[in-house]
Formats: C-alpha cells, sequence, structure tokens
C-alpha cells in the first residue's frame, strides 16, 4: 500500500477474524486502505459460528456491534458493501 499509495487495497470481508483494532490502524497508516463488510453476519455464516469465535461478528441480532459500529462512525469512507452470499440457484 506504500509502494502505490494510488492503488486502493480492499481488505475482502474486512478479513476473517479481525476486530476493529487490528483495522484502525491500518486505516490511519494508509489512506488508500479500505474494508468490505461482506461475509460477517448470519445468513452467510451459520449463529453457531459466532458462538467459537465471536470476533468473526460485524453485524448481529441487535446491529452492528459496538467497536465496529464506533469504527464506522469514525472512518466511514473507508467501508464498502459486499454481497458473496450464494443462494444455491443457478
Amino acid at each position: 500500500m506504500s509502494a502505490n499509495p494510488s492503488a486502493r487495497m480492499i481488505l475482502a470481508h474486512c478479513g476473517s477474524n479481525t476486530g476493529p483494532e487490528d483495522v484502525k490502524p491500518l486505516f490511519e497508516k494508509y489512506p488508500n486502505f479500505f474494508c468490505d463488510l461482506s461475509e460477517r453476519s448470519v445468513p452467510k455464516i451459520p449463529a453457531k459460528a459466532f458462538v467459537h469465535k465471536p470476533e468473526k461478528m460485524v453485524f448481529g441480532p441487535d446491529g452492528i456491534v459496538s467497536g465496529w459500529k464506533n469504527l464506522i462512525e469514525e472512518m466511514p469512507n473507508r467501508f464498502l458493501v459486499g454481497s458473496d452470499v450464494y443462494d444455491g440457484t443457478k
């Protein structure tokens, strides 16, 4: 990201097991770093998966998880909406 600041880096799914405390330093260091928010909620990940890996959840039954909500509100232009849910149809 520092080698080519004009390029944009999008971290798919905002990482898999990352928390806002992992992503925020990258946002602060690299203005060309972005996250997409796909696959970090039910139905893509079954609710039971979050029991063992709660850090995977960005969107929960009560809305956005507080740490993520704070970061999204602080740096809203660094997030992208993404969708990669496969519904089984052709």
